[in-house]
Formats: structure tokens, C-alpha cells, sequence
């Protein structure tokens, strides 16, 4: 079991980026790291185009499953950042992910009543398997960085847009707007003709409870199943 929001698993299969001129700026230039002061818990709206899901799943988006897809609603997903240890947590609908950035090892598991696979946690670890935070790209030499112009607005928050992708990949482009903490508020990603949007909606920063970042003690852990 795994949330469906993954916007964090982004594959380290780039070489060494080279330097590259954009608006005046070197390639070298990037977002502000991420450095929280706080706690803080972000609502997210996650827009997906279900056309062009469709479509590259081979479905007829004429058809009744296309049409489905083609209306699919948003979806809102919280997370919350512990400042002091690094590590997120993600929920969906009764669906949790830790992440510890730090140990690259994540833990997944579903609150809900009703969960199909009972209370059990699964974890993952390793850099291929945890995957990375958009914030982590952003500091990272193998993903060409450009500033856009201007300063944007995103859940009453200001953010500068930053164009990422990897260097030796044009098909696979970000669009982040990134606040002066470093914290990502807004992502779209545009890879092989689809495009997904995840913005921020409310924005909280203040002491979060410290059992958040841990999975529950007393359920048994199991390897994810990839």
C-alpha cells in the first residue's frame, strides 16, 4: 500500500550538470534551501490531466472509463514538516507516508477502518526506493536550474518560479515556486505529454505533535512491495 501522491520519487539517472546562462544568471544559481524555522503543515490541491491519461493508457476518452478519467476531481493531500528532524509526513484519505530524508527510509501505512491490508506497516528504504523532495532536487548540481520573472503568490505566500529538469532529459520539466524558507508551494511537472499540478492552499506554520513523524509502535513492519 502507498499513497498515491509521489510527487517526491524523482529517479537519479542524470550525469554531472554542465553551467548554463539563463536571463543573465549562471545555471548555478538556485531556489533558497530549505531551512525551517517551524513546524508546518501544508494543504495541497493535486490537479491531474485525466485526458491525457487517458490517452496514454490507451483508454478511449470517449468512453465511459475515459470519461471517468477525463472528470476526475482534485485531490487534497496535508502534509506536515517536522523542522528539527527533516522528516514529512503525507496524508491522503486515511493513507500516510513518513519520510526521513536524513536515513533515506520511508514507512507507509493506512489509518482507515476499513484498510485492506490491516495495520501494518511497510517500509522502504534506500535512495531508489525513498526517492527525493522537490526541495532536494533543487540543490541538486545534476538538474539544470532557470529563475522566471517575477514573484508569485501562492496560499497568501510569496515564491519565485524556478524552471528544473534533468540534464541530460528535456522531456521531463518542473515549475516550482519556491518561498524564501525554500518550502515548495506550488509544483507542475510536464513529462511525456501529461501535466500535474500541486499547489498549496493553506499554509500553517507552529508545534506539531512529535508521534506525527514516527509510524505506530505497536504494528508490525514489513519490506514494501514494490
Amino acid at each position: 500500500m502507498k499513497p498515491p501522491i509521489r510527487l517526491n520519487r524523482i529517479s537519479l539517472c542524470c550525469a554531472a550538470a554542465a553551467l548554463m546562462a539563463a536571463g543573465g544568471a549562471a545555471a548555478q544559481d538556485r531556489p533558497p534551501p530549505l531551512k525551517l524555522s517551524q513546524d508546518v503543515a501544508v494543504t495541497y490541491r493535486y490537479v491531474m490531466d485525466g485526458e491525457a491519461l487517458a490517452a496514454a493508457a490507451g483508454i478511449d476518452p470517449d468512453s465511459m472509463v475515459g470519461q471517468a478519467m477525463r472528470d476526475m476531481a482534485d485531490i487534497q493531500t496535508r502534509t506536515l514538516r517536522q523542522a528539527s528532524t527533516g522528516r514529512i509526513r503525507s496524508e491522503n484519505a486515511g493513507l500516510v507516508q513518513i519520510v526521513d530524508p536524513r536515513s533515506r527510509r520511508s514507512w507507509q501505512f493506512d489509518t482507515s477502518p476499513d484498510a485492506p491490508g490491516g495495520r501494518v506497516v511497510f517500509v522502504s528504504e534506500g535512495e531508489d526506493e525513498v526517492g527525493m523532495q522537490i526541495e532536494e532536487v533543487a540543490q541538486d548540481p545534476e538538474f539544470l536550474m532557470r529563475r522566471e520573472a517575477g514573484v508569485d503568490t501562492v496560499a497568501g505566500q510569496d515564491c519565485t518560479n524556478w524552471r528544473i529538469q534533468p540534464h541530460d532529459d528535456d522531456s521531463v520539466v518542473w515549475a516550482a515556486c519556491f518561498a524564501a524558507d525554500g518550502l515548495a508551494l506550488r509544483i507542475r511537472l510536464e513529462s511525456e505529454g501529461m501535466t500535474s499540478v500541486q499547489e498549496a492552499t493553506q499554509i500553517d506554520y507552529g508545534p506539531l505533535d512529535p508521534a506525527l513523524f514516527s509510524p505506530p509502535a505497536d504494528w508490525p513492519v514489513q519490506p514494501a512491495i514494490e
